[in-house]
């Protein structure tokens, strides 16, 4: 009953390479990710702890570059040919990353998708060398804020908190984010404590309170 067969709930796509080619892709990672591992090694020796003090801010994500906006994956209802909603994430002529696209709610004439209409944009898991996952550190931290310029669309707001076992894969902590609209910028501080706790789109009927130390990969959802 609560059994997940894949982690992407059946949407991932499995990349079929020869055992000759995963060998030259890895020598050719191989430098970076040894490169990546000394600046840790480095940085544990280093012992230099954090101190965060009130009043502390610490900048995540500026999506003012190319490399900036390569951290985040954008998806829609039509890449899984569910719809026919479209999105992209690029610079805007000021140089801020714009989120745009065009939402469709019509679903396919298929008989098999009932609703429509979605728009995502996803920031990618932080991984430490060797492709080892792990989790954004905001333990120490009790808010989150967002400097954005809104279309007037009510947007949801999504961290994603999967844990080990498969009946956790899809929990996540989520929060509306409602923008203003018009030329003007927006501030928007949202404690971590006025998230709720879903699953697969649902509001659990327990809630438990979001400690960002358990670990938290944010995204955008568009409705």
């Amino acid at each position: 009953m609560f059994w997940e067969r894949d982690q992407k709930g059946g949407y991932g796509k499995e990349i079929q390479k020869s055992r000759k080619e995963l060998i030259r892709d890895g020598l050719k990672e191989l430098r970076q990710e040894m490169s990546k591992w000394k600046e840790e090694m480095d940085e544990k020796f280093a012992m230099d702890p954090v101190f965060v003090r009130p009043g502390d801010m610490d900048k995540v994500w500026v999506l003012n570059s190319k490399e900036a906006l390569d951290q985040w994956v954008v998806t829609c209802d039509s890449d899984h040919n569910e719809g026919r909603s479209t999105a992209g994430l690029s610079l805007s002529p000021t140089g801020h990353g714009l989120f745009s696209g065009q939402l469709c709610t019509d679903p396919p004439k298929d008989g098999r998708v009932k609703r429509a209409g979605y728009c995502n944009m996803k920031s990618i898991r932080p991984r430490k060398s060797f492709k080892r996952e792990v989790y954004l550190e905001w333990a120490d931290y009790n808010t989150l804020e967002i400097r954005l310029r809104g279309d007037g669309r009510s947007y949801m707001l999504n961290i994603s908190c999967a844990g080990y076992f498969d009946v956790m894969w899809n929990d996540m902590y989520s929060y509306p984010l409602y923008t203003r609209g018009g030329p003007h910028w927006q501030l928007t501080r949202i404690p971590f404590s006025k998230f709720f706790l879903t699953s697969k789109g649902r509001i659990q009927d327990k809630q438990a309170l979001h400690t960002p130390g358990q670990g938290c990969v944010p995204r955008h959802l568009l409705w």
